[in-house]
């Protein structure tokens, strides 16, 4: 579907006898979105059809539609948890009237702009912003991919085009949603075959790509990829100007992979303090060691470094926990070759099924100076499940075999230069208010099957949701604190003198004696 003609053979097309498409509204690098009406709900939708994948070959379709149902299972659980993430709301598969097999992902319809049209405007009319400016209205971007790399998921082609803003200005407070997690991930798992023709691609952009995915020699892609790309982003957003300046994919390698061209916010000419340069000139590091290794890291680390006392912490944030797995011959770009290299052995896990795992287990890499050093023994075993874990996650090339159990592999970690100090752990601060109790959240049923009720008819069918954690007064309120609300504006003015007469009187009366 290389043509618009070809794209546009869709509009009027009802898929599953409950998506009508009613048009174009994009096109990028992995396919085509079109927005849709859910004939059921008459509510809108968008499609992604996934175009690249349409030349897999049909004995192959089965794997990569499983492993996209796994992928589009994982991103509705990553959105239920978060509103920074866009929903996906149903997949499947479709046969154009050309004949062409296309898999295809519904998602919420969002109402806004991408980023990168934003920035391009914001760009032509001299737009910049302090760091604190920038971190307000990234902040609630940056905790949803931060909540995506605690579940062990990593985006890989973070960008301004993949984040949306659902609004007019790029202001603080204005909801921002990431977009295509995931898809990096399966076109990067099965798309080798489809490329076979075509001389390989590569499947993140040039202009907010990591050294490791310019040369696979430096690592495996991961959440430290996406801190890569996040700041860049971060870093136009504060600029007002793309960060990085190459006109090739060779230029953007070499200045990418160049540790004296690392573009920190002075490097830029912005101003900042000590402190926030050096978290940002971390975020931006060319080894992998040295990087944040989760864009919760990252975060906090800022907010500290700007001096945000009061910012709410982040869920679990686990420092430099690196997934250490075998490197590949390195590359410049992902050949259609390189990309099915694994697939081998992510077929083999497949069959016994896997969820995203944590990689609290897995020792920190060394940094490459520092003081002393001490040699830690870690069993094969350990590292053979690591190096499975690495591919089940990440979907890189599979690792090379681990040594047997008899002969331990070597980690070299940091010895402290201090004797360790230990102290005992402070009683756990309640995370809400004085006179409010935690209340642990959890999936539940939300909405009705009831088809009778015409005033229900956006709240079916019943679905499974999941609330998170949540804080809740111990007490009811009283006349005095709810006065007290009242007169700071915080809350309403309560009516002086109210009544509700349950139908003894007219409903014009009693609307005219509230008013009143």
């Amino acid at each position: 579907m290389e043509s618009r003609r070809e794209a546009e053979a869709l509009l009027g097309e009802t898929i599953e006898g409950k998506y009508r498409i009613e048009a174009l509204v994009g096109r990028g690098g992995f396919g085509l979105v079109y927005r849709a009406r859910h004939l059921i709900w008459n509510q809108p939708v968008a499609i992604k059809f996934l175009t690249r994948l349409s030349n897999v070959p049909e004995e192959a379709r089965a794997e990569v539609l499983a492993f996209f149902v796994r992928e589009g299972r994982l991103l509705s659980e990553l959105s239920s948890k978060t509103t920074g993430i866009v929903q996906a709301r149903d997949i499947g598969t479709m046969t154009t009237p050309t004949g062409r097999w296309m898999p295809y992902m519904v998602l919420e319809w969002l109402e806004g702009q991408p980023l990168g049209r934003v920035l391009r405007r914001e760009a032509a009319e001299g737009r910049t912003r302090s760091v604190l400016e920038a971190f307000r209205v990234f902040d609630g971007v940056a905790r949803a991919l931060a909540i995506a790399h605690q579940s062990g998921v990593a985006h890989r082609d973070i960008k301004p085009p993949n984040i949306f803003l659902c609004g007019d200005a790029l202001e603080p407070g204005v909801t921002v949603k990431l977009l295509d997690f995931g898809i990096a991930k399966v076109m990067q798992d099965h798309s080798g075959e489809a490329f076979e023709t075509t001389g390989g691609a590569m499947i993140f952009t040039p202009h907010y790509g990591a050294p490791e995915q310019f040369n696979r020699k430096l690592g495996v892609s991961g959440p430290w990829t996406d801190v890569y790309a996040m700041t860049l982003v971060f870093l136009e957003l504060v600029t007002g100007a793309r960060v990085r300046t190459g006109e090739s994919v060779g230029e953007l390698a070499v200045e990418c992979m160049d540790d004296a061209r690392r573009p920190t916010p002075r490097a830029l000419g912005v101003e900042v303090s000590d402190a926030v340069e050096a978290v940002l000139s971390r975020a931006l590091a060319v080894q992998i060691e040295e990087r944040f290794q989760s864009m919760g890291a990252l975060w906090m680390a800022l907010a500290a470094a700007l001096e945000l006392e009061a910012y709410p912490p982040l869920p679990a944030a686990r420092e430099d926990s690196v997934v250490t797995a075998a490197i590949s011959d390195p590359g410049t770009s992902l050949t259609g070759a390189e990309l099915s290299g694994g697939l081998s052995t992510l077929q083999a896990l497949d069959s016994r099924g896997f969820e995203p795992v944590h990689t609290e287990t897995v020792a920190p890499l060394p940094a490459r100076a520092g003081p002393r050093r001490s040699v830690a023994l870690v069993g094969g075993l350990s590292a053979l499940v690591v190096a499975v874990t690495s591919v089940a996650l990440l979907g890189d090339d599979p690792p090379a075999p681990a040594a047997p159990a008899s002969s331990p592999a070597v980690v070299e970690v940091d010895e402290p230069a201090a004797p360790l100090v230990v102290t005992p752990p402070a009683a756990p601060r309640s995370p809400c208010p004085e006179g409010m109790s935690p209340i642990t959240g959890g999936p539940f049923y939300m909405g009705t099957d009831l088809e009778d009720v015409p005033a229900l008819a956006m709240a079916r069918p019943a679905h499974q949701v999941t609330v998170a954690d949540f804080c809740l007064d111990v007490r009811e309120v009283t006349v005095a604190e709810y006065r007290a609300c009242s007169d700071v504006g915080e809350c309403k003015r309560a009516f002086l003198d109210s009544s509700w007469p349950q139908g003894s009187t007219p409903r014009r009366e009693w609307k005219a004696q509230r008013a009143a």
